[in-house]
């Protein structure tokens, strides 16, 4: 409390009136900050140590409470540091070592053997001159290990266990399972921590402590819990135990640290909690485990996450922009690496992981300017006495000063989404108090930026939350701005603590086992045009061949031969020879028609990535085949280009017709020039690997094919494609660290003819299904598209994109790279109904179609064919609707339509009659369906067809099935109940039967691997306007045994319910699980359970769940669970919490 100037701390020890029956003794503590200095020169201290374990096991251990390697086997600690010492991992060790001790699977579902050596890859990277860090401390105790069976009922938070803990065979059923139990953190619990910390430390392996918060402990006889008046026990927080206990680790920290050869760190991860007593003992604190979707307050930064107070090395795990900020979702990850530099920069935090290379080269400046350095002071926006003034509040800064040459290096962040323009003024404080002229440059391009006076300039930081780097000079000579960028490659290496990157391998690893076949066969030897096996070197007849080297490799029969190594990015090689590589138009056509109608084959392996990016999976393209040059065009003279394959690493992504794998930013992997593409590329993903594969190309005169491993993957033509040669590059994403590829057995001859026929019906037949979409109240057709059924398409995904193909020429069927449709079908008993919406840069230019004729203008077309009735109708976006082919339709007036239109789109809605088309939507009618959108305003007009056909686009024999979804799809409506359930395990309540009667259900559990599940589970919902209910019922005729949980979600019978940011459970004994939250969810819960069925009742307050939505605002969310004999079971696949494209959505209607 404030008295003008002063300020009093009061502190209740009773905050309510009560009689005291006996006498009390409270025992309290103060602490100032800071609690003690940071070590000396840590500012210069880069690359920083790392700040997390990585793996959440310590090295050979199998799960995150378990101190040790498993089974106390210290012999694997020193074979990893063995690796530390000679850069070498001796892995068949650890598979002999595993197979002679059978460990089980690392947190239930990874194999050990490739977890430890992914370990033992990374320490040997880093050697013994860096610092590295073991995951040692869950703050839980493992439930399967000796010591808890003996000290349970004097480590758990209770003063008694349950007694019943499952034992080791449940980390070898294949799922997640983590078994451990809260703990009070007695003296015994320290005294074995602190004999495992002592063998970690010998060794020279500091720690990583995790979820260092305090815990609720409710045993009076261990902790500072008591007894209360009335005999309740009051509980206390773990603070005195666990103080004694970091306490006791500081200790022993600094004993080892006298005599250590090696760095020695310690690492607590505070899980956003910083408490004085407890996070003082550590030298590395890490902070902000936030899913937030808006930047970290400044204010919040400087009061728990500096490290200031604790006298340790800061770190935040998450961005500080936002982890979910949808303003930084697709920025460029060098774009996100900036913002995110400058936001912790300014606040001299450090990540805590290899952050992108980026953000090291930004840290290259600033600490080649002298960050850290003796006799060069930086100056923070929070000083007492600042030296700087930066009128805009939401730009915040540091400032470096180098006295000698009268330079200072200025960091602006902004905390502002839009552009900021910001005044920024130096103080004479800088200067001690003398005023001084300045310039100022852009130090990282070295352009000249204008002054408002001698002091003061005036910056734009562009949006989202700008960063500029400005050096301000005194001389009148501008300095010269040239910084040294460090090898990223070496630093990755380092600094690579995280699960995603055990994809990471040595070269050994790559799989050295040729194709089967002779490379050559089928090949006329009159009619070869070019061959390299590079059994000799690389071949003199290659025009370009940068980066191309011939390399020796052992195979896996251990015969040694002879490659051509591609290991560097843009790498290149090219054939045939171009006299003088000259530019000019003729001279090019002359020399490139010796090669046409011939074939190339080669076989290639592609070598392991190392990645700056946090997640390697999605580095881009990683080779491409160039063939068949393209001519000059009139407008660029001196120009030629190459048609080419191009290949990329897949990343998954969600698509309306399930999981499938999207190409980098969802391009396509074929893309040629003005090309026609076939589809059914999506199995490609999967096998371009560390193997080795064949590559066939053939082209005979305007026709193309691709094979892969000898399956035909692309069938195009192109009549513009002249002859050419042949080329293979590499393409590295810059962001990657170029690594290798291995190409063997190149073979170029001349053909006649390409053996399978080019079939664009085949193609088609590969097209998913479309999904309608059941809606339980139909929409108003009116042209807006804002009705529930639609909203709750959109948000759970259902929208069909395409493929839309561009209609030109019946010859030419191009897939758009951007699509500019979006539609979505639905239906109930009485009509099919169809929404799309049709974006435009500029709506005057659309132009609608003549009087009768909405073909030719801008519109929609819907096909629709069941046996022998046909319907085609059009719509243009002035709302005209008309016939085409009509077969068996009578009362085609009987279609509703309306369409709407917006500056930036237009939208139309199309209800057509189940009886015009002779369809019974109960039946699961077999249907054939296609939608066409025409744009008039591009050249020649455009068409653009779901579904390519052959001949004429509305031919509808080739479209897509349409599939009628039954009602229990993955979107559930809630609705309020007549009454509220009596939560007593029974569905016997009004409201239930209401539910079950409508088939509002949520079925199709399946188990991990996609198969169904031996006791199904059905789940109901419903809503009042207090609280949410959930139901479920589990099929036990098939086995009636039920584990329970004993109160830890990776193990037992139960149910799990994900929202979007946080979870939380019951087991199917009607116990809550804490999941993902640091409580307990409150909630109620009823379980009844008969010879053949379990019936589950709960309810959670609205308020808990963040309040009542609005009614028809969709909610994500994922059910899950264990089951004890179908293992990991799940309504919408998502075997991730924080999955959230796996989420379904449900909607309070």
């Amino acid at each position: 409390m404030r008295d003008g100037q002063t300020t009093h701390l009061q502190v209740n020890f009773i905050n309510t009136p009560a009689k005291l029956g006996r006498p009390r003794t409270f025992i309290f503590g103060l602490q100032v900050s800071p609690t003690k200095p940071r070590p000396e020169g840590w500012k210069s201290r880069d690359p920083m140590p790392p700040g997390m374990s990585g793996p959440v096991n310590a090295w050979g251990g199998i799960q995150c409470a378990a101190k040790s390697p498993y089974k106390d086997s210290w012999e694997v600690v020193d074979k990893i540091n063995e690796g530390r010492q000679t850069g070498k991992v001796d892995k068949q060790w650890f598979k002999d070592w595993a197979a002679k001790n059978n460990p089980p699977l690392v947190h239930g579902r990874i194999d050990w053997v490739k977890r430890t050596t992914y370990l033992a890859d990374r320490e040997a990277k880093r050697g013994t001159s860096f610092p590295t860090l073991t995951y040692f401390e869950e703050m839980r105790a493992s439930t399967i290990e000796k010591p808890w069976i003996t000290f349970q009922d004097e480590w758990g938070v209770d003063t008694f266990t349950d007694r019943q803990w499952p034992d080791e065979a449940v980390m070898r059923r294949g799922f997640n399972a983590s078994p451990y139990s809260l703990i009070s953190f007695p003296q015994s619990y320290q005294d074995m921590c602190l004999f495992y910390a002592n063998e970690w430390f010998k060794r020279g392996v500091g720690l990583y402590c995790d979820n260092t918060y305090p815990q609720a402990c409710y045993d009076p006889l261990t902790s500072a819990a008591y007894v209360t008046e009335d005999g309740t026990v009051q509980p206390a927080l773990s603070i005195w135990n666990q103080r004694a206990y970091q306490k006791r680790l500081w200790n022993l920290l600094q004993e080892h640290r006298k005599t250590s050869k090696v760095p020695l760190e310690w690492s607590i991860h505070m899980t956003t909690t910083l408490l004085l007593p407890l996070q003082t003992f550590a030298t590395i604190q890490l902070d902000y485990e936030f899913n937030a979707t808006q930047p970290a307050k400044p204010d919040y930064i400087r009061t728990t996450m500096l490290g200031s107070k604790c006298g340790n090395l800061p770190y935040a795990l998450y961005h500080l922009a936002g982890r979910y900020n949808p303003l930084i979702k697709n920025l460029s990850k060098p774009h996100v690496q900036l913002i995110e530099w400058g936001m912790r920069r300014v606040h001299e935090l450090a990540p805590a992981h290899d952050p992108g290379r980026e953000y090291r080269e930004m840290e290259d400046i600033l600490h080649g300017f002298g960050y850290g350095k003796p006799g060069i002071p930086n100056y923070r926006y929070w000083d007492d006495q600042p030296v700087a003034q930066v009128e805009e509040d939401q730009v915040k800064w540091m400032l470096v000063h180098n006295p000698k040459t009268k330079q200072a290096l200025i960091l602006l962040a902004s905390w502002n989404p839009k552009d900021t323009q910001a005044t920024l003024r130096l103080l004479p404080d800088l200067t001690e108090g003398q005023s001084q002229s300045w310039h100022f440059i852009d130090a990282r391009t070295g352009e000249p930026i204008d002054s408002i006076d001698s002091q003061a300039t005036s910056i734009t930081l562009p949006a989202p939350y700008g960063v500029r780097v400005l050096l301000a000079y005194q001389s009148q000579s501008k300095p010269q701005v040239n910084w040294t960028f460090r090898d990223a490659k070496s630093i990755a290496q380092q600094l690579m603590p995280q699960d995603k990157k055990e994809s990471s391998q040595n070269e050994k690893q790559v799989t050295s086992v040729l194709p089967d076949g002779d490379p050559y066969r089928g090949v006329d030897e009159k009619r070869l045009l070019f061959k390299d096996d590079f059994e000799s070197g690389v071949s003199s007849q290659w025009t370009i061949k940068q980066g191309l080297k011939a390399h020796t490799i052992t195979l896996d029969n251990g015969k040694q031969k002879n490659v051509g190594r591609m290991s560097q990015s843009r790498a290149r090689i090219f054939t045939p020879p171009i006299a003088g590589r000259s530019h000019d138009t003729q001279s090019i056509d002359q020399q490139l028609s010796q090669w046409k109608d011939y074939a190339l084959r080669f076989r290639f392996r592609l070598g392991p990535i190392v990645s700056d990016q946090a997640d390697a999976s999605i580095v881009t393209s990683f080779f491409r085949v160039d063939w068949r040059n393209h001519r000059p065009t009139p407008d660029h003279p001196s120009e030629y280009k190459l048609a080419y394959i191009q290949a990329y690493r897949p990343k998954m992504s969600w698509r309306v017709d399930g999981p499938r794998v999207a190409w980098n930013g969802s391009q396509p992997f074929f893309d040629m020039k003005n090309m026609t593409v076939g589809t059914g590329l999506s199995n490609l993903g999967s096998r371009i690997d560390q193997h080795w594969h064949e590559l066939e190309v053939r082209t005979v005169g305007d026709r193309s094919q691709v094979r892969l491993d000898g399956k035909v993957i692309i069938d195009a033509k192109d009549q513009r494609a002249p002859s050419g040669g042949i080329g293979i590059s590499t393409l590295w994403n810059h962001r990657a660290q170029p690594t290798f590829m291995d190409i063997d057995d190149l073979v170029v001859w001349q053909i006649d003819t390409i053996d399978q026929p080019y079939d664009h019906q085949n193609k088609t037949a590969q097209f998913q299904p479309i999904y309608a979409q059941p809606a339980n109240v139909p929409p108003t057709i009116d042209g807006k598209i804002d009705d529930v059924i639609w909203q709750r398409m959109q948000a759970s995904g259902h929208t069909h994109t395409g493929p839309w193909y561009r209609y030109i020429h019946k010859s030419d069927k191009v897939e758009l790279p951007v699509n500019p449709r979006q539609s979505w079908v639905s239906f109930d008993d009485r009509k099919l109904y169809i929404a799309m919406r049709a974006t435009t840069s500029d709506i005057m230019a659309l132009k609608p179609g003549p009087p009768g004729n909405p073909y030719s203008g801008d519109g929609l077309e819907v096909h629709l064919k069941n046996d022998d009735v046909y319907l085609q109708c059009g719509l243009d976006f002035n709302g005209q609707l008309g016939p085409g082919n009509l077969t068996n339709v009578t009362n085609f007036s009987s279609i509703e339509y309306a369409v709407h239109t917006s500056p930036k789109h237009w939208t139309a809605e199309i209800a057509i009659p189940w009886e015009l088309v002779k369809v019974d939507p109960t039946a699961n009618p077999h249907l054939l369906f296609n939608m066409a959108a025409n744009m008039s305003y591009q050249e020649h007009g455009t068409w653009l067809p779901l579904t390519l056909t052959p001949g004429q686009f509305n031919v509808i024999l080739a479209g897509r099935r349409l599939v009628l979804k039954s009602p229990a799809a993955s979107v559930v409506s809630i609705a309020d109940p007549i009454q509220s359930p009596k939560l007593d395990g029974n569905l016997n309540d009004p409201i239930w039967e209401q539910v079950i009667k409508s088939g509002n259900q949520i079925g199709g559990w399946q188990k991990a691997d996609g198969t169904v599940l031996t006791r199904p589970r059905t789940l109901y919902l419903a809503s009042d306007t207090n609280q949410f209910y959930v139901a479920m019922t589990v099929d036990l005729s098939r086995d009636r045994n039920i584990v329970s949980s004993q109160g830890q979600p990776e193990q037992g019978d139960h149910l799990q319910i994900d929202f979007e940011n946080f979870s939380f459970g019951v087991d199917l004994t009607g116990k809550p699980l804490q999941i993902l939250l640091p409580y307990q969810m409150p909630m109620e819960a009823a379980v009844t359970q008969t010879d053949d069925r379990l019936t589950l009742e709960m309810a959670v307050d609205w308020t808990q769940l963040g309040g009542q939505p609005d009614r028809n605002q969709p909610i994500r969310i994922n059910f899950s669970g264990l089951d004890s004999v179908d293992g990991f079971v799940t309504w919408q696949q998502a075997t991730d919490a924080r999955d959230l494209s796996r989420f379904g959505h449900i909607i309070v209607q």
